[in-house]
């Protein structure tokens, strides 16, 4: 009987901390911006309420955030946040080159009794990605000799 007691309040502890940790997200969708080598002392990590779906393009402007596209893809591909990288650096004519892009990472609600949901790559462009409150998105500056960081 001990041993079921110790158990269940180990469960509960265990619960009662996942619940705490979630309990602050339930209204918000959690972004994190990496600028990486375009800018290293940047990097923002701020709760955005949401109590209902968004569209991740969406949710970046609801965040005060300026996203540029491409000519040939639109706002389907991140090329530029709030002007970075530069014009001279990225001409965001058809795709960024596969060795400096804005990485789109998403990390679901974390649902208990499993809780082991991890940091992703976006399986959607970021005009089709749906966020549900409590979800986290991070897009992250990737470069030459520079290394992609899950928050």
């Amino acid at each position: 009987m001990k041993k079921i007691l110790i158990s269940l309040a180990i469960f509960i502890i265990a619960f009662a901390g996942l619940q705490g940790i979630n309990k602050s997200n339930n209204d918000c969708i959690n972004l994190y911006i990496d600028y990486g080598q375009l800018d290293s002392d940047t990097k923002i990590t701020k709760c955005i309420d949401s109590s209902n779906q968004i569209i991740a393009l969406d949710f970046l402007k609801k965040a005060d955030l300026k996203i540029e596209g491409t000519k040939k893809y639109g706002l389907g591909v991140v090329c530029r946040i709030n002007g970075l990288p530069d014009e001279k650096a990225e001409s965001c004519e058809i795709m960024p080159p596969a060795e400096a892009y804005w990485a789109i990472i998403i990390k679901e609600k974390q649902v208990i009794p499993f809780p082991t949901k991890e940091w992703g790559w976006g399986q959607l462009a970021i005009d089709q990605q749906r966020l549900y409150p409590g979800d986290s998105i991070g897009l992250v500056w990737t470069g030459p000799k520079g290394e992609l960081k899950f928050p």
